[in-house]
């Protein structure tokens, strides 16, 4: 059967989602099935990023960015293609014999670069990412679903994934009114009330990782980052100097909003941080990024029934100290990570992918944000 009929026809479809991360990450995969009034994971893979792709990546995550060579963009690109391929491989070996064959993929790529740019009589924005779907369509002979950051800029939008239908029906699940807050390099907070279906916020909330990776370099921690927090733990928070970070302009800003890494650059390297011992800094930052997470939650939260949880995700939820200071902050309501709900801290984004693209297939092809491409 043509692989666009057979997609279509399906009652029960079988999506296997990629998505990528940024620096310090991996790629998660999750077969996704999914019906008209039920979904489920029927399994899901990590893989991290090697540590020769780990360097090259880095250099894009520099303000300014040090832009590689067109050679080590071809290789990037070559990695990051066969690693996404590598994943829906391992993923479909783990698979029952009847899922191995996908009604579909479902990519969000690596993205390396956005910037927004004077055009005319406003600012025009775009990006650049990295990850072939042609390398993807040739190994697994199913449609994929990809270009979904470019089809929100073209839309006007700034470079936003169409996760918000999937959030609601993560949140139905959860049951309630739920605050996602997903931490990966930024960390971004969407609140949904599940009952009404109904996306109450949307934004980033400020520094999720970039912060603390910084001052966990600074220290000298290997590899760069303070993944379990132990070093914030060693350290005390110092609070006038905390006090004096939170004071930076952009906290202040109208939501929605978006974090970047000039802002982060501005915090890691701020004078309020000068002669701190590398214990204390990174404490003191990792205070930060939990009291810049409630701050954003505080402004845009309005209802006087408490929300059922705060659901954290993303490789932030590794950081123990993070959890524990933002358990501090929420006090009495509910911090907890999506696996309690039975779902990955490095799955959410692609399950909300996936089930926002599945959401819109059943009203067809064309209402898919991006772009697909056909074996």
């Amino acid at each position: 059967m043509d692989p666009l009929k057979r997609l279509i026809k399906a009652r029960k479809k079988n999506l296997i989602v990629l998505s990528a991360g940024s620096l310090q990450s991996g790629i998660c995969g999750l077969c996704l099935l999914h019906a008209s009034d039920s979904w489920e994971i029927a399994e899901s893979v990590y893989i991290p990023y090697p540590a020769p792709l780990q360097k090259l990546l880095a250099q894009w995550f520099t303000v300014p960015p040090t832009m590689p060579s067109i050679s080590e963009y071809l290789w990037l690109d070559y990695k990051c293609s066969r690693l996404m391929v590598e994943t829906a491989l391992a993923l479909l070996a783990r698979l029952p014999k009847f899922l191995r064959q996908p009604h579909a993929l479902v990519l969000n790529k690596c993205m390396l670069y956005k910037e927004s740019f004077p055009e005319g009589n406003g600012e025009a924005a775009w990006n650049w990412e990295i990850g072939d779907e042609q390398a993807l369509l040739r190994a697994c002979k199913a449609p994929v679903f990809s270009g979904f950051l470019r089809a929100d800029i073209l839309s006007g939008g700034g470079g936003a994934l169409p996760t918000a239908a999937g959030d609601v029906e993560i949140a139905r699940r959860i049951g309630g009114t739920v605050a996602f807050v997903n931490i990966g390099l930024f960390a971004h907070l969407t609140i949904v009330d599940g009952a009404a279906g109904r996306l109450i916020a949307d934004t980033d909330c400020g520094p999720g990782t970039c912060c603390i990776n910084s001052a966990a370099e600074v220290a000298g921690l290997e590899p760069g980052f303070d993944r379990d927090g132990s070093l914030a733990a060693s350290g005390t928070v110092l609070a006038e100097r905390l006090a004096v970070l939170g004071e930076h302009p952009w906290f202040a800003s109208e939501a929605p909003r978006s974090f970047s890494l000039a802002v982060a650059q501005e915090l890691s390297s701020h004078p309020a941080l000068d002669n701190c011992a590398p214990a204390d800094r990174v404490a003191t930052i990792t205070a930060l990024t939990g009291r810049a997470i409630f701050d954003c939650f505080k402004r845009l939260y309005k209802s006087e029934a408490p929300p059922k949880a705060i659901v954290i995700s993303g490789g932030g939820a590794h950081n123990a100290t993070l959890l524990n200071y933002l358990k501090t902050y929420f006090d009495p309501l509910p911090v907890q990570t999506t696996d309690a709900y039975g779902i990955g801290v490095d799955q959410r984004t692609a399950l909300a992918l996936g089930l926002s693209v599945a959401i819109a297939l059943k009203k067809g092809i064309s209402e898919v944000p991006g772009m697909v491409v056909l074996p």
